[in-house]
């Protein structure tokens, strides 16, 4: 009922990277890459799915990811656990990584944080639209924007999204901006104007 997508990523050190190093493995190129994501999202299209992140779809609407959908609205969410992260704005925590050290932590009255960082509000506000830039259907909300971030949408990015709606990157909706389907060959570049 779900499906995710992503491009192979060759991390260094791995059995991939040495495979692809030594010509035992070949790794498709960018513009292969972009025809595979290309033919994904026909055939899923003429399959009845529906592609409403830019890594995801669903059979239908309804079975959307709930759980990932409040990393892309930017919205806070608490790290339980071991290796957990969490993000109460403007503050992102990382738990000790071992389950050992996290429970020590823990048994003696401390939180098991190994690391917290705040987010300036430049930053918040780009990441806002990287995150939110990847729902195709509701993108980045102009209300919910200057709800959390005080600062109206297009003030925050002076001429940034009238020249990306300007060469076709992102369209207007009646709520605030989402990719295009030509900005969402190009995610990462639209996403880099912002950050």
């Amino acid at each position: 009922d779900h499906l995710s997508l992503y491009s192979l990523i060759v991390e260094p050190g791995t059995p991939f990277a040495e495979a692809a190093a030594r010509g035992i493995l070949r790794i498709p190129d960018e513009d292969a890459a972009a025809d595979l994501y290309e033919a994904a999202i026909s055939t899923l299209a003429g399959a009845g799915w529906t592609h409403y992140e830019v890594a995801n779809w669903a059979r239908t609407w309804e079975l959307s990811s709930r759980h990932n959908a409040i990393y892309w609205q930017y919205g806070d969410y608490l790290g339980l656990g071991a290796g957990a992260h969490g993000h109460i704005s403007p503050r992102r925590t990382m738990n000790h990584l071992l389950p050992e050290t996290y429970c020590a932590a823990i048994e003696c009255g401390d939180p098991g944080v190994s690391r917290t960082e705040v987010i300036e509000q430049r930053t918040q506000r780009g990441e806002t639209m990287m995150l939110g830039l990847r729902l195709l259907r509701d993108g980045v909300s102009a209300d919910a924007f200057e709800r959390r971030h005080g600062i109206a949408l297009w003030d925050a990015f002076p001429g940034t999204i009238e020249e990306l709606e300007r060469i076709g990157m992102v369209d207007m909706t009646g709520a605030g901006i989402r990719l295009s389907p030509r900005g969402l060959m190009l995610a990462n570049d639209v996403v880099a104007r912002f950050l």
